[in-house]
């Protein structure tokens, strides 16, 4: 039987129920049963499922009946892993680990993990010479993601195993909140266009394609596969879009893109609506 520590480089927010069962997943063709690390109300830390382990560093916290999940314990059973085979599950496991990240992401349609930011705020704290203040202290901002019950890890695991892709909209369109809870506003606006894009470039490809033969329906979205070139598309179509799609998204996208131009916190939200409207639309989040 061989055990594995997992590290997830991240911590994942989710529910005391996560801890209480055993998952399945595979590495590299490696059929694995997944522990979770047990919880420790004492020290309110994460450790490993058991003693097999060896390891008595804590593997994430424990706290509140809450679980932010730092590590997995990995267990082959019944199998004698060559060093070759080992080697193929250290080689495939940075993949493993960025697809059940997307697949928990997408579940729970949020970050996973804390995230932070600061702003600036005037706050008097004291004075120079000549009575001119100082202005030093700075607003913290933090944005704490929805937790990821089992059924959710067992479908990202699942997932995982099988080496398959979360819908990229998706996983884009989550990207940019990142962004926008960590005020890089510029970012926000590239990743959920980018979001809007692939969600609409499959809605109107499939709706060509239902309307025209092959040569001509590549004819037609060979014409529009620019952002707005496949809004204007959608609307041709009867597409559902959102209004002001191409001020408050195209024209802002492409003024950071060809400009480097500074965006606005209000330009940035505005955009991110525009978008996630159109992912919701043409790349809804799975249900399990």
């Amino acid at each position: 039987m061989h055990y594995a520590k997992i590290a997830l480089g991240t911590s994942i927010h989710s529910s005391n129920d996560f801890l209480e069962e055993v998952y399945a997943t595979r590495i590299a063709s490696v059929a694995y049963e997944v522990v979770p690390p047990r919880g420790s109300v004492e020290d309110e830390s994460l450790y490993a499922p058991t003693d097999s382990w060896k390891d008595d560093r804590p593997w994430g916290i424990y706290y509140s009946k809450k679980a932010f999940v730092e590590c997995l314990g990995l267990i082959a059973q019944d199998q004698d892993l060559t060093s070759r085979q080992l080697d193929k599950v250290a080689a495939a496991l940075p993949l493993w680990v960025e697809l059940l990240i997307g697949w928990l992401s997408v579940l729970s349609d949020d970050v996973g993990s804390f995230v932070s930011s600061f702003t600036p705020t005037i706050a008097r704290t004291g004075d120079f010479a000549n009575g001119i203040p100082t202005y030093t202290e700075r607003g913290v901002n933090v944005h704490s993601p929805k937790l990821a019950v089992a059924k959710e890890w067992r479908y990202a695991l699942e997932k995982a195993g099988n080496l398959e892709e979360p819908p990229m909209a998706r996983v884009l369109l989550i990207a940019s909140r990142r962004a926008l809870y960590e005020r890089e506003w510029r970012t926000v606006v590239v990743d959920c266009a980018t979001a809007a894009e692939v969600a609409l470039t499959r809605a109107v490809t499939d709706a060509v394609n239902g309307m025209a033969d092959g040569r001509v329906a590549g004819l037609l979205l060979s014409k529009s596969m620019t952002l707005g070139g496949l809004f204007g598309m959608a609307e041709k179509l009867d597409l559902k879009v959102p209004n002001n799609w191409n001020k408050k998204l195209v024209q802002v996208r492409n003024t950071v893109v060809h400009a480097g131009r500074r965006v606005t916190e209000s330009e940035a939200k505005a955009a991110m609506e525009i978008a996630a409207d159109v992912v919701d639309a043409y790349s809804p989040q799975p249900r399990i």
